[in-house]
């Protein structure tokens, strides 16, 4: 099965955007894989790389199934609670009151 792989970037001008693994090309001409996280490269190889590229141009196609379904959730939540300790018009704009509407 071929795989739809990014474009490969410079690894000393760009970093991925998304946690993951990343395909990267190292200084002596050979290729490996690192992972980038928030506190940036780590399970990098020994040899420095020069480049790097995602190992599928769509996230959604690659199985990965994050979503912010669960921020949304949380969101929800919150807004439930707080529309039930202030129900009157705690998010109105100014000079409007809930009699008003």
């Amino acid at each position: 099965m071929e795989t739809d792989t990014t474009a490969w970037f410079d690894a000393t001008g760009s970093k991925p955007v998304r946690h993951g693994w990343y395909e990267v090309h190292l200084k002596n001409g050979e290729s490996a894989y690192a992972e980038f996280g928030a506190d940036g490269w780590s399970e990098a190889p020994v040899v420095p790389f020069t480049h790097w590229r995602g190992l599928a141009t769509d996230p959604i196609k690659s199985g990965e199934t994050g979503t912010i379904a669960a921020e949304v959730s949380v969101a929800t939540g919150v807004r439930a609670v707080w529309d039930a300790i202030f129900p009157f018009g705690h998010h109105s704009p100014a000079g409007v009151s809930a009699v008003d509407k």
